[in-house]
């Protein structure tokens, strides 16, 4: 009966515990240069669709960055071209075109 207990607490401790989890583990973070300077922008010109702090980036742009009236006015034109990828698409009913097609098309595609 003793043999039967202890079995089956190993067996359940194995189940329930996994090796695994005492294992070692690594997070590695990748980050990119151009997706940092993305978020920055979009959280400046305020068009980010995620929440952020302005007011976390001035002191690096007013500081390290020494950001001027030129860029101001780039912040600004950023600001219109994501605004722009915002707008809704429509799209309208066009002309109804033949699918032109050929037997083996893939492979005579060329010759047509």
């Amino acid at each position: 009966m003793k043999k039967l207990g202890l079995w089956l607490v190993f067996t359940l401790a194995g189940v329930v515990f996994p090796l695994q989890a005492w294992g070692e583990h690594e997070i590695k973070y990748r980050i990119s240069p151009l997706g940092n300077l993305v978020y920055q922008l979009d959280c400046m010109a305020q068009v980010a669709r995620f929440q952020c702090s302005r007011g976390d980036f001035n002191h690096l742009w007013q500081s390290a960055i020494e950001a001027g009236e030129n860029d101001a006015k780039m912040l600004q034109k950023w600001h219109e071209l994501r605004a722009q990828l915002d707008e809704s698409i429509e799209f309208g009913d066009g002309e109804d075109m033949p699918m032109v097609t050929t037997a083996n098309y893939p492979m005579n595609a060329a010759n047509n």
